[in-house]
């Protein structure tokens, strides 16, 4: 099951973009946990049934975000591209990631009645960096 939370106060950002880029969450549905890959394991001692083990190794399921418009940063976004993203909460807590945009084109800009222009995008978790080096997701909690 998947958990969606009012983005109030959440920011995302594309890229290497500053704080003041940043566009405003208005809903963010976080994937239920992880994903483990099946791997079949048979080595046709056993003639009635398939042997299978889990994987080590998880996989972060895609996520959505929905977030308002807004022309001077959305325009500079690079839609196709694998890139950083950077979650900020309301806490100052932020989520780094590695990943693209679902669509690999941009996103269609929808007109909400309560929120104005809105974007609403799936975000796939490639956990690569800019350098093809693996980069796992990087979770830094607000400072108390």
């Amino acid at each position: 099951m998947s958990i969606t939370y009012d983005g109030t106060g959440t920011t995302i950002a594309f890229g290497t973009t500053t704080a003041a880029d940043s566009l405003k969450v208005i809903d963010l549905t976080l994937p239920s946990g992880f994903e483990y890959a099946v791997i079949n394991a048979s080595n046709l001692s056993n003639t009635a049934v398939k042997t299978k083990v889990r994987a080590a190794l998880k996989e972060i399921k895609d996520f959505q975000v929905k977030f308002r418009y807004d022309a001077t940063v959305y325009e500079g976004i690079s839609w196709a591209s694998n890139e950083q993203i950077t979650l900020t909460f309301v806490d100052t807590g932020t989520l780094v990631i590695w990943g693209f945009v679902q669509a690999g084109d941009e996103p269609t800009i929808e007109m909400d009645p309560d929120q104005g222009a809105v974007v609403s995008v799936t975000i796939t978790v490639s956990n690569l960096n800019g350098s093809s080096v693996e980069t796992a997701p990087a979770y830094t909690p607000a400072s108390t």
